[in-house]
């Protein structure tokens, strides 16, 4: 295999789109299934489907995207969904939506959505420059070894990301929980009422 090759189209390839490239326009279902396929299908390299119907009444359901208008989608959807899809292979969906939800405490969606792309082409472009840099350096033994050395190294990358992101996520959780519980504890009896 021409990893060279491999390397450049993965460059190429993972990419996502900015909120000025997803259509100004309402879509149905089918339409949504469709155009998500095209932007993400480098996310199936066994060609699964990446977003199904169920998926999306699912998700519209627990109430992580809104529900279509007549049966139609924007881009207020759009956005979420695309998040969902390339996040959801490291974290749970409910995290993913408070953080969509907590992020647009103090950003459009428009802004949401292009931080987002472009944090997520970044990571994805320096992990595989690393990659393909193992690679070369390793370029005397047999492919095959390489090739598994790259994806130790690989997961290994991913396996640190995921900590720092739970550790992350833990964090922010209780920091929204330390309002509750200010807001639940009685107020503090002065002195003078503790003698009494």
């Amino acid at each position: 295999m021409d990893y060279k090759e491999f390397f450049e189209r993965q460059k190429y390839e993972c990419r996502l789109p900015r909120w000025d490239e997803l259509p100004d326009i309402e879509l149905y279902m089918d339409q949504v299934i469709t155009l998500m396929g095209k932007y993400l299908a480098w996310l199936s390299p066994q060609n699964e489907p990446i977003l199904t119907s169920s998926m999306i009444n699912n998700y519209v359901k627990i109430g992580i995207i809104p529900p279509p208008v007549k049966k139609k989608y924007s881009r207020a959807q759009l956005f979420r969904l695309i998040i969902i899809c390339v996040m959801k292979r490291v974290l749970p969906i409910n995290d993913i939506a408070a953080l969509i939800e907590t992020l647009l405490e103090t950003r459009t969606e428009e802004e949401v959505l292009d931080i987002f792309t472009s944090c997520y082409e970044e990571e994805c472009f320096n992990t595989i420059s690393l990659l393909e840099k193992s690679l070369e350096n390793s370029a005397g033994e047999e492919s095959k070894a390489a090739l598994s050395l790259s994806v130790i190294q690989a997961a290994a990358i991913a396996g640190g990301n995921i900590l720092f992101s739970e550790y992350a996520l833990s964090e922010l959780q209780k920091s929204a929980e330390a309002p509750e519980k200010q807001a639940e504890k009685p107020p503090r009896k002065s002195k003078a009422e503790v003698r009494e």
